[in-house]
């Protein structure tokens, strides 16, 4: 069943395929008015997008489930493969070249949750061992942040390895700069910004900025910043000078 329904959302308009669902009676398959899926394969045990969700072009897709609420979008070239479910918010977004995958060995269905207008950008990664949680409004800017949810140890005198699953959470209002790593059971409490190319190894318990070389906090508030920047010269467009 799988195979025939990732067949007909690739060649088929989505409206038609839509009726085809309606006109079965399915339970596992519902495509709402307004959704697009463009020339993707999407291969899910079970699929729900509700109204104006939308899937671009040239999409690899192999989960047990894609929910879809309202708004939310998956770019193009993005690859999500494994056992684990796939839980999008309203006008939640992964836009382009993402990679969402999960380890080989699995013992339980795994769930990435991504909030309300979340946004990863373009070319994260994303282990899918453990879940993955991400809240409201949070963003993965740029390109290239790696999230983890497994590492191992290695036994120094048999050579014996164990593998150590552990979820991540990301809160709310946060921003993770691009190249960022984010280490297995890492908390990240709301409204954190992440800067570019940090090794995020211990939870973020404060709200702030955080950066690098060497990893430390600085005392930041983002409200205030945003409202020292003047007039925006578009909508929230702002150009500062030197």
């Amino acid at each position: 069943m799988k195979i025939i329904v990732a067949v007909l959302l690739c060649l088929l308009p989505t409206n038609i395929v839509r009726w085809i669902f309606l006109l079965f009676n399915s339970k596992k398959y519902k495509i709402e008015r307004g959704c697009h899926i463009g020339f993707s394969f999407v291969f899910v045990d079970k699929l729900l997008m509700r109204s104006s969700a939308n899937i671009g072009h040239l999409n690899y897709i192999n989960t047990k489930s894609l929910n879809m609420l309202g708004g939310a979008k998956i770019g193009s070239l993005n690859y999500c493969k494994g056992l684990f479910y796939v839980k999008m918010a309203q006008n939640s977004r992964m836009n382009h070249t993402n990679k969402v995958s999960k380890s080989g060995r699995s013992y339980r269905i795994s769930t990435l949750f991504l909030g309300k207008n979340v946004n990863l950008n373009v070319g994260q990664v994303l282990d899918m061992t453990d879940d993955i949680t991400i809240l409201d409004n949070t963003v993965l800017a740029g390109m290239e942040t790696h999230i983890w949810t497994h590492s191992f140890y290695v036994s120094k005198s048999s050579g014996d390895v164990a593998r150590i699953d552990k979820s991540v959470n990301i809160g709310r209002n946060c921003y993770i700069g691009s190249r960022c790593t984010i280490l297995p059971g890492i908390r990240i409490s709301d409204g954190v910004t992440v800067g570019a190319q940090v090794c995020v190894s211990k939870d973020l318990e404060q709200s702030g900025l955080y950066v690098s070389q060497p990893f430390r906090f600085l005392s930041f508030d983002s409200d205030e910043k945003i409202s020292s920047l003047g007039t925006p010269i578009h909508e929230n467009i702002y150009r500062i000078e030197r």
